[in-house]
């Protein structure tokens, strides 16, 4: 009953922070958040098993699900008329990436501790995997050069087929990397800045 309470409170504080435009500061934002909540949830369960202030440590978990489902909504594109998503080549799972398997590395030793420290190690595994992917993208939007921002609302065109992937409405670059790139004649012809893109969208949504 709480949870549920807690959710819908989640949702309805969404809709007055989220807008019709999504923003990588939310991206981000909502990731660290649910790195953080998804940490705090495995320390709660090794606490338990220890029997350190257990109920102290029941309440905490149950407040970082309602964190968690918080900031999954902050990372999402809820209530967003138009989408970010990052360019393959800076997907963080597109190709072999050196803080992916850093990141994957550190998971895995703690995962094999956890194991050993808890009875309740499936579920830390599962938060540990989560965390995982939320690092490996954390870090993949935190340091991208470009994204792309598409258009998230439904076509008025009745054909299926047209409707099937969302249009790309344009490409997305983040200044204070632009002066560090080594080949800026890479980027599409027709680019803007994060900083004044956002007003763009605006007006058109």
């Amino acid at each position: 009953m709480y949870l549920s309470v807690f959710c819908h409170a989640d949702e309805s504080i969404l809709k007055y922070i989220k807008k019709k435009v999504q923003k990588m500061t939310h991206v981000i934002i909502g990731l660290f958040g649910m790195i953080l909540s998804v940490w705090m949830m495995i320390g709660c369960i090794v606490s338990k098993e220890f029997n350190f202030h257990r109920t102290t440590a029941g309440c905490i978990y149950m407040l970082c699900i309602c964190s968690l489902t918080f900031f999954y909504l902050v990372f999402s594109s809820f209530e967003a008329d138009y989408y970010i998503r990052l360019p393959s080549a800076s997907q963080p799972f597109s190709g072999i990436k050196f803080y992916v398997f850093m990141f994957g590395l550190f998971h895995l030793m703690v995962g094999i501790a956890v194991v050993n420290l808890t009875r309740a190690w499936p579920i830390c595994l599962l938060l540990l995997a989560s965390s995982f992917v939320f690092c490996a993208d954390a870090y993949s939007c935190l340091f991208t050069e470009t994204y792309i921002f598409y258009d998230h609302r439904p076509s008025m065109s009745d054909d299926v087929e047209n409707n099937s992937d969302n249009e790309i409405v344009c490409h997305v670059v983040v200044r204070r990397m632009y002066e560090k790139m080594k080949n800026p004649e890479d980027l599409p012809k027709i680019f803007k800045f994060d900083d004044e893109v956002e007003d763009h969208l605006y007006l058109k949504a």
